[in-house]
């Protein structure tokens, strides 16, 4: 893959190369010690999206809202910060406005774009907020002031009862993928299971745009290592196990991200995620856990079959990446 087509984003603002369509997610090395992303939901709130089949600019009334929403926002967060309105987002940080609109154009536009073009058929209908900081600390004081919340683990998460992201920039862009597929989810599909929601966004943590730019294609990152020592141990649960799950937030969660990252890329590496995530999106009434739609998309009658090929395919990586390095 040739230099100008393969943009590696790892820590502060995003740099544009005209006319490249490929670009990396991916974390600094030190910002593997700690979660990448997540979602929180203190109040598990139920979702009360509607439906929309337009551009949000073609909505006079959420640009309304979105206005609103951000003359809230700066009086919590002060005159220090700077706003951009760009239907349906509210994009808040520390840094000029024009900053702010470079990161929408350049940054979440293109990862929008991707999303929708895979998976999100509805459009958003409600103001989705983005608070960008450019340092760690300053991301830590804005979690604490408008969340009471201590990020100290996480380089971005996403309210769910607000609609609101917050992200740490120096911690690359993949944070910003994760949570905006979590967001843009919440409307397209917001009866779907916690552990494809996650998914679906620990996909997106590293991977590169297609040529065309319509698809975010994952690429391996740090979540395999606790993938690897489970399954070489014995001690990684069935698919079967893990999808049904009365909870995914528990002990040993990390875990738990990586296995449904990698499922959702052996879905994807297969060519089958797109089409998984709209059989399952019509038939989640029937199907809650997305089990039965598994597997019709693959084509197999057992979910032991399925947990087999998984883990062959697994022990594959594996080979390729140790075989890479070496």
């Amino acid at each position: 893959m040739s230099t100008y087509r393969f943009l590696v984003l790892v820590i502060g603002p995003v740099v544009l190369i005209a006319g490249s369509y490929w670009v990396t997610f991916e974390f600094p090395h030190d910002a593997r010690e700690v979660m990448a992303a997540t979602a929180i939901d203190p109040a598990q709130p139920q979702f009360d999206l509607g439906q929309g089949d337009q551009s949000a600019a073609d909505h006079p009334a959420l640009v309304e809202d979105c206005n609103k929403a951000a003359a809230a926002l700066i009086l919590r967060l002060g005159e220090q910060y700077r706003v951009a309105v760009e239907s349906p987002f509210v994009i808040a940080g520390d840094m000029p406005e024009a900053d702010l609109r470079r990161h929408y154009e350049t940054t979440i536009t293109p990862i929008v774009h991707a999303l929708q073009s895979s998976y999100f058929e509805t459009s958003p209908n409600q103001p989705i907020t983005i608070v960008m900081l450019s340092t760690v600390r300053n991301y830590r004081r804005a979690a604490r002031e408008l969340d009471n919340y201590d990020a100290t683990h996480y380089h971005g998460y996403f309210r769910r009862d607000q609609r609101r992201i917050m992200l740490d920039l120096s911690s690359g862009n993949g944070t910003l993928a994760h949570e905006l597929t979590h967001a843009l989810f919440g409307f397209d599909f917001p009866t779907g299971p916690e552990w494809f929601d996650e998914g679906l966004a620990s996909l997106h943590e590293q991977g590169e745009f297609s040529e065309d730019g319509r698809t975010l294609l994952g690429h391996h990152n740090w979540r395999l290592n606790s993938l690897k020592q489970a399954l070489l141990s014995g001690q990684l649960k069935s698919i079967e196990e893990l999808i049904h799950a009365r909870t995914f937030r528990q002990e040993g969660e990390g875990l738990q991200y990586a296995h449904v990252r990698y499922l959702c890329l052996y879905l994807q590496r297969r060519g089958l995620l797109k089409e998984y995530y709209r059989q399952f999106r019509t038939a989640v009434g029937n199907d809650p856990n997305g089990q039965a739609t598994l597997q019709n998309v693959l084509g197999v009658e057992s979910m032991d079959e399925i947990d087999a090929d998984f883990r062959i395919w697994l022990r594959n990586e594996f080979h390729s990446i140790s075989r890479f390095a070496n």
